[in-house]
């Protein structure tokens, strides 16, 4: 599972809770990956956010948002399928 530590390089987890904080109010680009664990093409594409982290690390921040528990933030960038990537 990804990590949420403050190493440049780690894809953070995202939720309702901290989903402000870590995206809207942080700043430079945040890549969101919006994901379900029942979804096949979402498991596909979690090695590429982890590249998109070490390789961008310092100009780009990567987070994955697990859909289904996060419903608030979710439903505010407006996901209607999965997976959505979304670009702050």
């Amino acid at each position: 599972m990804a990590s949420t530590s403050d190493t440049a390089a780690s894809v953070r987890d995202l939720s309702d809770a901290n989903f402000a904080a870590e995206v809207i109010e942080r700043p430079g680009l945040v890549l969101v990956d919006v994901w379900a664990s029942w979804c096949g093409p979402c498991r596909l594409m979690a090695p590429l956010m982890d590249w998109a982290a070490a390789e961008y690390a310092g100009t780009l921040t990567v987070g994955k948002l697990e859909a289904d528990p996060n419903p608030l933030s979710r439903d505010g960038c407006r996901v209607q399928g999965l997976p959505t990537l979304i670009l702050f």
